[in-house]
């Protein structure tokens, strides 16, 4: 790993439990340094930065930085995390030698702007909502309705599953981890990301279903963006801690991790960390 304290800032470290983290991290101040944070937010607003998802130039004056770095530094749409997480989809379709025209990708969002590029990059791509009701399915027809608990396709149907901010939505994760990995081809990997307890091992429980359905807040309710519903938007179920690592292996990924990506050069960064964490497993 290369690091410095100017703008050619480069970090791509992997994490396989909190104990490694927390081993590493304080040998990395940069990590959090906000000297760091600055210049290399400096160079991106003087020179832009070079766009995975189009593979050329990010024109700086299209660049919209924001106040929240990891959900912002806007480009064409995809924001700091999403950036993170193609370059990390490109490095596994890279190992594995799939050719776009080959690579079978699912993720479960169909309306965003990521979807639209997978759509646009990917021949077998699927994206998905979640829809429960019968007018939300009618509303966004021909757009599949998919529960992460329980998929309805066969096993082993895909090369990469994408799942952006998605987790934290779920009552039940530990049944979507098991169901994601069952449509996995062997040797297909989950990429993900999810707002992440990154100091915890344990998960923040938010809210949980009762037997008869109903929801049980634990905490005040909160609520992220859903393109489905944008009114009502979508409850947080929970927040991971580092414990989803494990729980991803004991679903039946072979090295689930936690991959640290920040990049001058793609545009990746974010507040608390100098970059983004992004949840990597392969079946």
């Amino acid at each position: 790993m290369a690091t410095t304290l100017m703008a050619d800032y480069e970090v791509r470290e992997e994490f396989c439990s909190l104990d490694e983290w927390r081993t590493w991290h304080p040998q990395h101040p940069e990590i959090s340094s906000l000297e760091v944070r600055t210049a290399v937010l400096e160079a991106i607003r003087a020179e832009g930065y070079h766009d995975p998802v189009s593979d050329g130039r990010a024109d700086p004056t299209r660049i919209e930085i924001g106040t929240d770095l990891r959900e912002g530094i806007l480009y064409c749409g995809l924001n700091s995390r999403m950036r993170a997480v193609w370059v990390e989809m490109l490095r596994i379709q890279t190992a594995a030698e799939i050719p776009d025209q080959e690579l079978r990708v699912f993720a479960p969002e169909a309306l965003t702007d990521f979807a639209l590029r997978l759509r646009g990059k990917y021949r077998f791509f699927l994206g998905s909502e979640y829809m429960p009701t019968a007018a939300e399915r009618n509303a966004f027809f021909p757009i599949q309705h998919q529960d992460l608990q329980k998929l309805t396709f066969p096993d082993g149907s895909f090369h990469v599953i994408v799942c952006n901010e998605v987790f934290e939505h779920v009552p039940d994760i530990d049944a979507s981890l098991g169901e994601l990995c069952r449509v996995l081809k062997p040797g297909g990997a989950l990429v993900g990301t999810f707002p992440f307890c990154f100091h915890d091992q344990e998960s923040l429980i938010r809210a949980r279903l009762r037997p008869d359905g109903s929801v049980e807040h634990l905490t005040a309710p909160e609520y992220h963006g859903n393109p489905v519903d944008p009114e009502s938007g979508a409850l947080v179920f929970e927040i991971p801690g580092w414990n989803i690592l494990d729980r991803a292996n004991r679903s039946g990924f072979k090295r689930a991790r936690m991959v640290l990506v920040g990049s001058r050069q793609s545009g990746v960064l974010a507040e608390a960390i100098n970059g983004v964490m992004i949840m990597v497993a392969e079946r």
